[in-house]
């Protein structure tokens, strides 16, 4: 019994940047994949989006290149229609030169997959599937370390972000993860995917969780973007408020079953072509947070 499920998000204040530096057509290529992730998370098979691209009168031809050359083949490369949508010219509300982006996704999930998915338990093994960046979650924060405390500019390039500029770190493209999720689950059942979004590993990872269970997190074997180093230390940012705001260095976590040996595992999927990190395991809750990282 197949069911339509639907989806509907935008960017954000990651928009604000794209609209300085240039690159209209990144904040789409952001929308699909993240709403992709997670319309994938919770079972769907992602296959329709509805953009809307709001716009000031004056920079039509903006908008028109953030649907040619961002919306579609951003749909193309994860195989899903590009399925109408508005361009709003609101000359009252947008200055020259700004717009904004928002969509509605359409997935297919079977009623099934949907309610009866396999319960966590203690001793399940959860896997972290590498960010690139800061993708689309924690740029309120990231713009006042970068822009406020250490008076950056866009186009400054900086030589410990590999003589990057500023503006080309942060508008690294969000990454979709449905070809990951694909190759893990033709490789044995996964309990869960949770998409580490806004609010961190902390708010994300335990999605799904029963009240009595937690994991703790190790991010020892994680390769940080140095991005999240760099905002640490010149906001400077406490970890603790890094970890409620950015992904830390994981975009996507996966739940199996405690009979999966964690590098079998790893070495499968890495021969898929896929990265994925032992975070840690599931544990018999004590009075405390539900994701603990170290």
């Amino acid at each position: 019994r197949p069911i339509v499920l639907v989806t509907s998000d935008g960017v954000g204040t990651k928009t604000m940047i794209a609209v300085k530096y240039g690159i209209p057509e990144s904040v789409a290529y952001d929308l699909v994949n993240h709403m992709a992730n997670d319309a994938r998370v919770q079972g769907g098979k992602p296959f329709a989006i509805a953009p809307m691209i709001n716009f000031n009168d004056a920079n039509q031809d903006t908008a028109l290149r953030i649907r040619k050359e961002g919306f579609v083949p951003a749909t193309d490369d994860i195989g899903m229609a590009l399925s109408g949508g508005e361009c709003l010219r609101k000359k009252s509300i947008f200055c020259e030169g700004q717009y904004d982006v928002a969509g509605t996704m359409l997935a297919l999930v079977e009623f099934d997959d949907a309610t009866n998915r396999q319960e966590i338990q203690v001793g399940d093994h959860i896997f972290g599937h590498p960010a690139v960046g800061i993708h689309t979650n924690g740029y309120s924060l990231a713009r006042k370390a970068i822009f406020g405390s250490m008076g950056h500019e866009l186009t400054d390039r900086v030589a410990v972000l590999g003589d990057r500029t500023i503006g080309e770190v942060l508008l690294d493209q969000h990454p979709s993860y449905l070809a990951a999720m694909a190759a893990l689950e033709e490789l044995m059942p996964v309990k869960q995917h949770a998409h580490i979004t806004g609010g961190g590993l902390i708010e994300n990872a335990g999605r799904g969780f029963p009240d009595n269970l937690r994991a703790d997190l190790s991010l020892a074997s994680v390769p940080r973007p140095t991005i999240f180093t760099y905002i640490e230390a010149g906001g400077p940012v406490e970890q603790s408020e890094m970890q409620a705001q950015f992904n830390e260095g994981v975009g996507l976590t996966s739940v199996v079953d405690k009979k999966h040996n964690p590098r079998d595992v790893m070495y499968e999927m890495a021969n898929k072509g896929f990265t994925v990190y032992h975070l840690g395991d599931v544990y018999q809750r004590r009075p405390a947070n539900q994701i603990t990282i170290t």
